[in-house]
This record gives C-alpha cells, sequence and structure tokens, in this order.
C-alpha cells in the first residue's frame, strides 16, 4: 500500500510531501526488516532532502528574498534582479 502512495507522492510537486512520504516508506521498510527496500527508500530520501535544500538556497539567492528582512525605512522602491533588469516593487505583489 507504500510503494502505490509514493509512486503518487512522486507525480505531485510537494517536495514535502515527497519527503515526508520517502521517509515513511524508509521507515517502514527498516521495521518490516527489509533492508534493500529501505536503502532504496533511503536514498529516494536523500535525493528530495538534497533538491528541498537546493530550492531554499536558490530562493534565498533571489532578490525578492530581501523583502522578508527589510525591517525599516521606506520600502524598497526597486532593485536589480540578477539578470540586470530593474524590478518594481509594484510588480511583486
Amino acid at each position: 500500500m507504500v510503494v502505490p502512495a509514493m509512486q503518487l507522492a512522486s507525480k505531485i510537486p510537494d517536495m514535502s510531501v515527497q519527503l515526508w512520504s520517502s521517509a515513511l516508506l524508509r521507515d517502514l521498510s527498516k521495521a518490516c526488516g527489509n533492508a534493500m527496500d529501505a536503502h532504496e527508500a533511503s536514498q529516494l530520501h536523500q535525493n528530495f532532502s538534497q533538491q528541498l535544500l537546493q530550492d531554499h538556497i536558490e530562493a534565498c539567492s533571489l532578490p525578492e528574498h530581501n523583502l522578508i528582512t527589510w525591517t525599516d525605512g521606506p520600502p524598497p522602491v526597486q532593485f536589480q534582479a540578477q539578470n540586470g533588469t530593474t524590478t518594481s516593487l509594484a510588480s511583486l505583489l
């Protein structure tokens, strides 16, 4: 029952669901004593973890992320994106 759920979860673009389901599959395989499946699920879980970490690092490096840390003074009117284009705050809202 867990394997079809994992296959379904891999089609869902929500990385948190994929991470959770791979951890569930890994732990269930370990509890059942199936070392081969546990290792495979562990690798899958590691891949999802790495992808989630890479997505987080990429999101933090975007100029829009600076709005999170803005706490004082007037709101940033515009900022320069990585590709050199200027983006206004209004276009983000």
